[in-house]
């Protein structure tokens, strides 16, 4: 009987399960961002098609010297209207005018197309670049607060697991 090395069938199956889980193999990124950040860089490189969970916790005030008090979450300030709806001649100087005040949102590359978070989103790449986040505010020196927010690659919902 011959013996079968096992260094080849090892190096064999390493390489199709990297293939069967894509972008799976990638510890989740942790960080934090301020309230007062202008488009954070996160370090998280998207390539098109990759799929990425975004998370986030915890509360910020969008405009702590007019309202100290007045605290959202990463959905945004759900009582008032959108920038659009509330304030259309200045509704461009918001990064994503249909999201709510205080909002966590997010673009893939410098230039990328501005698209809602907020507590938890699932987000397809379709170009790419990184991954950076601020908070849906046109005047980012009056506010304070973070959010703590997970990235994950991983697969479709209900595809597979997120690593």
């Amino acid at each position: 009987m011959r013996k079968v090395s096992s260094i080849p069938v090892s190096a064999a199956l390493i390489a199709l399960v990297g293939l069967s889980l894509g972008s799976c193999n990638i510890a989740p990124t942790a960080l934090t961002l301020q309230a007062a950040d202008q488009w954070l860089a996160t370090g998280v490189e998207a390539r098109p098609g990759d799929v990425l969970l975004i998370s986030a916790t915890g509360l910020i005030s969008y405009n702590s010297d007019l309202f100290p008090d007045a605290v959202t979450g990463p959905n945004g300030e759900l009582s008032l209207p959108t920038p659009a709806e509330n304030e259309p001649a200045t509704a461009d100087t918001y990064p994503l005018p249909t999201a709510r005040y205080g909002a966590l949102v997010g673009k893939i590359g410098s230039d990328g197309d501005v698209f809602f978070i907020g507590a938890e989103k699932y987000i397809t790449a379709d170009t790419a670049g990184e991954l950076y986040l601020t908070v849906n505010d046109n005047l980012m020196d009056d506010n304070t607060g973070f959010f703590d927010v997970t990235i994950q690659f991983g697969d479709e919902p209900g595809g597979g697991a997120f690593m």
